[in-house]
C-alpha cells in the first residue's frame, strides 16, 4: 500500500522504513495474524485496549502521543 503513495517520491519508502525500530514494514500476514488472535478464544479476556501495530516505531522515534490513548 505504501507503494501507492510513495510513487514519484524517490527515497520516500526507504526513509519511512528507516524510522521503524524493526527496520522493515509490517506484512499483511502480520496484520492478519493480529486480527486472528484478537478474534480467537486466546484473546477472550482482552477488552478496552488500543492495539498499535507499528513495530515499535512510536517508541523508537520518541513519540509519546500514543501514551494518551
Amino acid at each position: 500500500m505504501l507503494d501507492l503513495y510513495s510513487d514519484g517520491v524517490p527515497g520516500l519508502k526507504d526513509k519511512i522504513v528507516d524510522t521503524h525500530a524493526l527496520g522493515r514494514l509490517v506484512t499483511p500476514e502480520e496484520v492478519a495474524d493480529t486480527v486472528l488472535f484478537l478474534t480467537s478464544a486466546a484473546a477472550s479476556y482482552t477488552n478496552g485496549q488500543t492495539l498499535i501495530l507499528d513495530g515499535g516505531s512510536a517508541k523508537h522515534l520518541g513519540t509519546t502521543h500514543y501514551d494518551d490513548i
